[in-house]
């Protein structure tokens, strides 16, 4: 797999200025919370770009790393193509029993090739807007606000795109070794730590388990931040035993113990290092 660096961001998008009649046609073009990571594949017909939007940080990363897998298998082919019932089991496969339990259908995620939307569990209009439009441009992302008006205004929409966004993790590959550093918004101390993935296995599978480790950190980071917080309220007896939060903590601890193993496997099977410290919530 070629070098790159990918970056995983948080951001909200929002169209100021809309027309009535536009607003009353399609009520949900106005604004998008997303986070949204990106990366290119070298496929037998060219440079393809890839993106990936979903609802929550741990799910961008986890859904990426399935897909990067799955594409690179089958790179030989065209990949605007495969059929939208692989992408969705694929999209199954990278959501867990906690996930599908306590986010349900409230969970999104949307897969672009080259600004071409392949697959959406939820219809996103705006992120397919701004997509097509940083494919046209094929320039750094977060400078693409300015264009996207331009464009609007062509088809007479007289817009202006607000554009918030930080930067909640990174993965960085080249021909010796995979880093990547999470920003962590609660949960991980609030303190950036990077690691770095080395050793002689394939190139796809340190990429694989890069972005899935990142995905593991995230999750985990937020469920450290949701279950002190439950916890902290049933000992002040503010959350009795039989509500649903109660049970929800129960679960979430449960879940909790399965990522810290699939990390330590990942840490088992690479050469990993940490800065500035392997986190704590791992001893």
């Amino acid at each position: 797999m070629r070098d790159f660096k990918s970056y995983l961001i948080r951001e909200k998008i929002k169209f100021d200025n809309l027309p009535a009649h536009i607003r009353n046609k399609i009520p949900a073009i106005g604004s998008i919370r997303s986070n949204r990571v990106d990366f290119e594949l070298e496929t037998s017909s060219g440079l393809c770009q890839i993106v990936v939007r979903a609802q929550n940080t741990h799910i961008t990363m986890r859904f990426t790393a399935e897909v990067i897998r799955y594409m690179n298998a089958n790179s030989a082919g065209d990949l605007t193509q495969i059929p939208k019932n692989t992408w969705q089991s694929i999209w199954e496969r990278s959501l867990s029993t906690y996930e599908k339990e306590f986010n349900g259908n409230k969970i999104w995620a949307l897969l672009y090739i080259n600004g071409v939307s392949v697959f959406g569990t939820h219809k996103k209009t705006i992120a397919d807007i701004i997509e097509k439009c940083a494919a046209s441009k094929r320039q750094e992302y977060e400078y693409n606000a300015d264009f996207v008006e331009y464009i609007m205004k062509e088809y007479g929409w007289d817009i202006t795109v607000v554009h918030e966004n930080t930067i909640a993790g990174m993965v960085f590959k080249d021909n010796k070794m995979i880093k990547g550093s999470i920003n962590p918004r609660r949960g991980i101390d609030n303190r950036i730590f990077s690691f770095r993935l080395m050793g002689d296995i394939l190139d796809i599978n340190r990429v694989y388990a890069a972005f899935l480790l990142e995905s593991l950190f995230l999750e985990t980071g937020n469920l450290n931040f949701q279950i002190d917080k439950w916890r902290e309220m049933i000992e002040d007896g503010e959350l009795q035993p039989r509500v649903p939060q109660v049970r929800q903590f129960n679960r979430a601890t449960q879940h909790l113990k399965l990522l810290i193993r699939e990390i330590k496997s990942i840490e088992n099977n690479f050469n990993i290092s940490y800065r500035p410290e392997r986190p704590e919530f791992l001893k």
